[in-house]
């Protein structure tokens, strides 16, 4: 984003004082933009300049090159702590140096999430809160001026600001301003562009899926976990196309507008499993989902379970719907991998059907199957496979 200071935003409330004490440098003016649906915020900082009583001039600058080269200046910085640096860079315009630093979250959208990103960027304790159709921010305006915004309204009370932002808003962005005395121009020393190495859309998702991980003995036990459920997954899937080759239809469709789920568990995870769907729909047990599958394929077939019996983070059930001529099946595991969906901490989804929808991450059978990474996944070995062979052979026939 180009800088701008022609927008003056509330500017004759306040004086230009208050600036950044991370590392030894300041800039004459930042930007925020956040990007709640995508988990993603921007920060630019224009006219970067390094404080005349901190440090040393020349070793300081180079080592923001190191830091920006590596992506981890802003992370050391502004000390967001759900927040991490993707990409970063350092560029000359005119005699000013500007920065410009992508930030990804693991986390979900949150209002607090928000006050976390902007209190850290601004340096003062911000609120946001909910009042009607709108998000107001609210925060100690004294020192600070505002430039670039897309705020729908924004007055003062006191020495407090009140910004409001539309509900369900895609991107809330400002920018603000604020004098930095005692403070020596650092231009002459940053010739060319200063960037770390571009993020491909893969590790991109590896950065905002994937994280916190599990760690020791629960990390061990959920790793074979999800080994297991990913070949239930492969199972179920080729086992729904092969009843709809040999009957035309899929198992429970009956061409209803009106969605039917099967929650599949065993006995033992009965009381763990129960349906929360708050829409409306039809529920087939597990027990009439497999006489269906068995009817129509003119034999028995296993039962396969998810291998753990109490949920932590997630279900112990597998689901499978149809409506009118489309299926679903989804498993849930306990980490990312490349064709899985986060739906919170240590909380994954898996989904096959017989309809392609790549950027959702839903894939046929087929082609999860050709998918390298999921070839990856089901072919690593357990660390305990007699536990888990002894356990899917305890529920073979359980109804």
């Amino acid at each position: 984003m180009k800088k701008s200071m022609a927008t003056v935003f509330l500017s004759i409330l306040f004086a230009c004082k208050i600036f950044s004490q991370a590392l030894n440098f300041a800039a004459e003016e930042t930007y925020i933009a956040y990007y709640p649906a995508s988990s993603y915020a921007n920060i630019r900082e224009y006219n970067i300049q390094h404080k005349k009583e901190c440090g040393n001039l020349q070793k300081d600058v180079e080592s923001l090159k190191t830091k920006i080269k590596s992506a981890k200046y802003a992370e050391e910085k502004f000390q967001i702590k759900n927040f991490f640096s993707a990409e970063e860079s350092l560029f000359k315009e005119g005699k000013s140096v500007n920065g410009s630093y992508d930030l990804l979250t693991s986390e979900q959208a949150s209002l607090q999430l928000a006050e976390e990103l902007f209190s850290s960027v601004m340096g003062t304790s911000v609120k946001f809160y909910v009042q009607g159709e709108k998000i107001q921010m609210t925060f100690d305006g004294t020192r600070l001026s505002f430039g670039t915004h897309n705020c729908e309204n924004g007055y003062r009370k006191g020495n407090s600001v009140i910004l409001e932002w539309p509900n369900r808003i895609s991107k809330m962005e400002l920018s603000f301003s604020r004098k930095n005395p005692a403070t020596e121009a650092i231009a002459q020393l940053v010739e060319e562009k200063i960037q770390s190495p571009e993020k491909s859309e893969e590790e991109i998702d590896y950065l905002k899926n994937a994280y916190p991980e599990l760690i020791g003995i629960e990390k061990k036990l959920q790793d074979d976990c999800d080994i297991e459920r990913l070949k239930h997954l492969a199972y179920y899937g080729n086992l729904i196309e092969e009843y709809k080759e040999k009957t035309g239809h899929y198992p429970l469709q009956n061409g209803s507008e009106k969605e039917t789920y099967t929650l599949i568990f065993n006995g033992i995870q009965k009381e763990f499993s129960e349906d929360t769907n708050p829409n409306p729909h039809d529920l087939v047990s597990a027990k009439d989902f497999f006489a269906e599958i068995e009817k129509g394929l003119v034999r028995k077939v296993d039962q396969l379970y998810d291998p753990q019996y109490v949920p932590t983070t997630r279900p112990v059930f597998y689901i499978y719907m149809v409506r009118k001529d489309s299926y679903y099946f989804a498993v849930h595991l306990s980490k990312y991998y490349p064709f899985s969906t986060r739906i919170a901490a240590n909380y994954y989804k898996v989904q096959v059907s017989n309809k392609s929808y790549p950027a959702s991450k839903i894939y046929t059978i087929k082609q999860l199957e050709e998918d390298p990474n999921f070839k990856q996944a089901v072919s690593k070995p357990f660390a305990n496979e007699k536990y888990f062979l002894e356990r899917r052979k305890k529920h073979l026939r359980e109804y």
